[in-house]
């Protein structure tokens, strides 16, 4: 039962943590104000990239080409697949689904379950800072063709973020284990580097929830208990499908299994830091397709990276 726990022990945080913050989003409502997002996020970067040799593993073609892969499979794949999956659902839903859709790969989380089931992080972290520095292009375009609609995503300002919350971090992580001491340093303490980075991601979750909890409180609109029953099903067979058409493309290059690993979860993750200022501009009830798509696919890849990591590597708690 102890090893059980032990292997599974991010998944049992997580779950407590999102239902907490959901329960309790009243009483918590001042963390979220007063928390510094992206100061948590840097430090979650900065961890990843510290614990991980960018020149040596991007030297691969294999890295390469699971970064294209990703990045088809999150901007090309994702965007009309949830338009076709949301049809079913109330108008304020469906356009929230393709939002959800259409925003780039998670900012930290991508990378710190990619690094969790021993896949290539470098590779997910790539796709990652793509995605979110291209969403300026992706993000209008989708929009426009799938819902006629464009949407002002303040380039300068949201420019400005992604340059202090990712590639700062990552850039000062690369320059700081340069040194060969530094470095072989951060590799001997890559699995407490990989705790602060989990740890950071399961707190940014517990914000999230607190912030979604307060968020349908203060809706006016009020689905059926049956809307969000096809809402939450829909969303576990769009991210389900994704990942099967993410790890097939994986398979069809046949990529390792940590390229493979790092095309799965990067290619089907979404940002819901990202998606809540774009779902806004639809109407508040379109911010929760898109909450619920981050949770359910924080909840579904913990078990998937998991069970990587247990075929593919050795027999113990994951880091």
């Amino acid at each position: 039962m102890r090893r059980f726990f032990a292997q599974r022990w991010f998944l049992f945080v997580l779950m407590t943590l999102l239902l907490g913050g959901l329960a309790l989003c009243g009483p918590l409502a001042f963390l979220p104000r007063l928390t510094p997002k992206l100061v948590v996020i840097g430090v979650v970067m900065l961890a990843t990239s510290l614990a991980t040799n960018f020149g040596l593993v991007l030297r691969a073609r294999d890295s390469w080409l699971a970064v294209g892969l990703a990045l088809l499979v999150n901007a090309g794949v994702a965007p009309p697949l949830g338009w076709l999956i949301g049809r079913p659902l109330p108008p304020p839903l469906a356009e929230g689904l393709v939002v959800a859709m259409t925003v780039p790969c998670t900012i930290a989380a991508a990378i710190v379950w990619t690094r969790r089931g021993g896949g290539n992080d470098a590779a997910a972290a790539l796709t990652s800072m793509i995605s979110n520095f291209s969403c300026f292009l992706v993000l209008p375009f989708w929009t426009g063709l799938l819902m006629g609609a464009t949407v002002d995503i303040k380039p300068r300002e949201l420019m400005i973020k992604l340059l202090l919350g990712i590639a700062a971090p990552m850039v000062a992580g690369q320059l700081i284990r340069a040194p060969r001491r530094v470095g072989a340093w951060a590799d001997r303490q890559k699995r407490l580097l990989s705790l602060i980075a989990q740890w950071g991601v399961l707190f940014m979750a517990l914000l999230g929830a607190i912030e979604a909890g307060n968020a349908m409180r203060g809706s006016e609109f009020r689905p059926t208990s049956g809307h969000w029953l096809l809402l939450v099903g829909m969303i576990i067979v769009l991210h389900m499908v994704l990942l099967a058409v993410a790890a097939a493309a994986g398979w069809a290059a046949r990529l390792g299994p940590a390229d493979a690993l790092a095309v799965t979860i990067a290619g089907s993750q979404k940002s819901m830091a990202v998606g809540v200022g774009v779902a806004l501009q639809f109407g508040p009830m379109t911010i929760f397709p898109l909450i619920t798509y981050h949770f359910a696919q924080l909840l579904i890849d913990t078990v998937v990276v998991d069970r990587h990591r247990r075929k593919t590597g050795p027999e113990q708690p994951p880091a």
